[in-house]
């Protein structure tokens, strides 16, 4: 019968486990003293080595011809502990044996002596699954063990373990294995198991598993009844439904130029090709995750190959750093809301699309900017002399002050339009004046200090967009909307007087009546 790969090759001494160093150091040093503690929390991500750093330390503590502080594998006790036999090393699944009843079961078990070997070891995983009662009935045992009785307690959510019980044990936190560590571990398996496989397949393997070294040897083993030749990485792109980096690379590009035919139709053929909808998402993330990390010059942590990184940075520079967060925070909620929404695909063409005309609308506005910055340069040396007689002309050939001149003569008018609209938009909206246009060819609105209440509520999508589609109505061109909080603003009593929002308003805006 067939012996899964991660089970074939678990670890069987301390210097078999990858990635933990500082760890294993520690439990060396601990057998090395004789400075065994009766409880110890190891915590971390799924694949990272807890239970069988748990199984090695087990075998350490009661192997008879230890070798310095590895244990030697060979002995009674060794091999007992490797088949799971052994009376004196007992592994309980927290998930399933969660009850008081359980533990009290355990406790009863605690109070005799070993058989063999020299510790009494327990080893419960997933122990953040025991109920409150179980918690509490194990409390006291942690807080006067047997002697030579070791509890070893793993979890993959620590927070969820009870402060009295981790403050009891000596806490490890085993962190994610590296790429690099991963790669390196598959070609040792591949060799011994006669397996090929290309780089550029490891290194997809090791970035779909997130640091699990399990899931990748897992994945490696599927893998290889799948291909009965090479593995490449087109194989793992078939298995795991993940997109190609040149798809990706090119919707991310349709993205950026705000291509939403060009978009769509990449989206759709890959899906038609087994790519789940949710997954685009996760690797569109990614990649403009990758984009901002080259943007800001860390491109050394990326573990990711030269020839996709160099790629990368040619296309962040068409982007702004703002920009790609902005994408970034936009496909990191879509990501979480498709896990739990009907129709998956229906919510993937929606931000493609609505991505596209975000990108789309911030180059019409460059474009204005460059366009207003090279006619106000052109006027400069036309009318040098004109503006010496008449400083005025410059200002009156603007066009982001005639733009910003036509929005604050007729604010008014554009509150009334938000009010028949946005009710709540219009009272927050009412507390704020337009300040000027900035040099990104953005409306900067303020609001008075005090009242950044009103300026969340403007600056929630629903109502931005409403108002600068009311701004549009009024003065033709498409302008982006931020909102500020005055610190030195001096409002005229009499702006606050023709603002204020009347009892008469109020009735109308919540379609009520005065009762007292």
């Amino acid at each position: 019968m067939h012996i899964s790969l991660y089970r074939k090759y678990r670890s069987k001494n301390f210097d078999e486990i990858i990635g933990q160093a500082p760890i294993i150091t520690t439990l060396k040093n601990a057998i090395k003293s004789g400075k065994i503690s009766h409880a110890y929390l190891f915590s971390g991500p799924r694949g990272t080595g807890k239970t069988s750093t748990a199984r090695v330390f087990a075998k350490a503590l009661n192997c008879s011809n230890r070798n310095g502080v590895n244990p030697c594998d060979k002995c009674e006790q060794c091999k007992k502990i490797t088949l799971g036999t052994a009376v004196n090393v007992i592994e309980i699944d927290a998930a399933s044996n969660r009850k008081i009843e359980d533990i009290r079961d355990l406790k009863d078990k605690i109070a005799y002596k070993t058989l063999e070997g020299i510790y009494k070891v327990y080893i419960i995983d997933e122990v953040h699954m025991l109920t409150n009662e179980a918690f509490n009935a194990i409390l006291k045992t942690l807080e006067e063990p047997p002697a030579n009785t070791v509890f070893i307690l793993a979890t993959t959510e620590p927070q969820k373990v009870p402060i009295t019980i981790a403050s009891r044990c000596q806490r490890f936190d085993f962190g994610r294995i590296s790429s690099r560590e991963i790669i390196n571990h598959l070609k040792k398996i591949a060799k011994e198991e006669k397996i090929k496989i290309g780089e550029a397949a490891l290194e997809s393997i090791s970035r779909a598993c997130e640091g699990s070294l399990r899931d990748a040897i897992s994945l490696l083993d599927q893998l290889s009844s799948f291909c009965t030749d090479e593995i490449k990485i087109e194989n793992v792109i078939e298995v795991l439904g993940t997109s190609e980096p040149q798809f990706i690379f090119d919707l991310a590009q349709s993205l950026i130029q705000g291509d939403e035919k060009k978009a769509v139709s990449l989206t759709d053929k890959a899906i038609l090709e087994g790519v789940p909808s949710p997954q685009i998402i996760k690797d569109l993330l990614w990649h403009f995750r990758n984009m901002l990390v080259v943007k800001i010059g860390s491109e050394e942590i990326l573990e990711i190959p030269k020839e996709q990184i160099d790629l990368i940075k040619s296309q962040s520079k068409q982007l702004q750093s703002n920009e790609i967060k902005e994408i970034v925070k936009k496909l990191s909620s879509i990501d979480s809301e498709m896990r739990y929404h009907s129709s998956p695909r229906l919510l993937l063409d929606i931000t493609i699309v609505d991505l596209c005309s975000r990108n789309a609308k911030s180059q019409k506005i460059s474009e204005i900017k460059l366009n207003a910055t090279e006619n106000n340069f052109n006027n400069k040396i036309e009318s040098k002399e004109e503006t010496k007689e008449n400083p005025t002309i410059e200002n009156s050939t603007n066009p982001t002050t005639d733009v910003f001149t036509t929005i604050k003569a007729n604010w008014k008018e554009i509150l009334e339009k938000i009010k028949s609209k946005s009710p709540f938009g219009y009272v927050s909206l009412s507390e704020a004046e337009p300040y000027q246009i900035d040099k990104n060819g953005r409306l900067i609105i303020s609001f008075k200090k005090g009242f950044s209440f009103h300026k969340s509520r403007i600056e929630e999508p629903q109502n931005k967009t409403l108002l600068e589609e009311c701004i549009k109505s009024i003065s033709g061109k498409e302008i982006s909307v931020s909102c500020i909080i005055s610190e030195t603003q001096q409002t005229n009593p009499k702006t606050i007087q023709s603002q204020s929002i009347s009892v008469s308003d109020l009735e109308e805006i919540f379609d009520g009546n005065v009762i007292a």
